[in-house]
């Protein structure tokens, strides 16, 4: 068996202190960075929350801008039909005055001829 000396087992047990110091260490800097990681976790949670109710707004907005839309399309159709019947009225005069005029001109013309 081979004996130890004194300052063997002095070095062996500064050994086993540092030893112990260090996983002291790596143990406190790995709750540290579980801590920190738990944080980081929080805060990702929230901005996923945050961005889920921002998804909602648009969602609501997008709905409320495509019925807004069909009223719009709607309302222009309306008044594109109410055009429509104010051109149409105006045509049909027009063309009782031209006709108006056509039998004003041929009774003129018919006059003249007689004479």
């Amino acid at each position: 068996m081979i004996e130890l000396s004194k300052d063997d087992l002095s070095l062996l047990m500064d050994s086993y202190k540092k030893q112990i110091e260090l996983n002291t260490q790596v143990l406190t800097q790995q709750q540290n960075l579980i801590a920190k990681m738990d944080m980081m976790i929080e805060v990702h949670r929230e901005t996923c929350n945050n961005m889920n109710k921002i998804v909602d707004k648009i969602d609501v907005q997008e709905r409320n801008c495509s019925n807004n839309a069909i009223k719009i399309t709607e309302k222009m159709g309306h008044e594109r039909k109410e055009s429509l019947k104010e051109h149409n009225a105006i045509i049909n005069r027009i063309y009782i005055a031209f006709v108006g005029m056509g039998v004003i001109i041929i009774n003129l013309i018919a006059l003249y001829l007689k004479k």
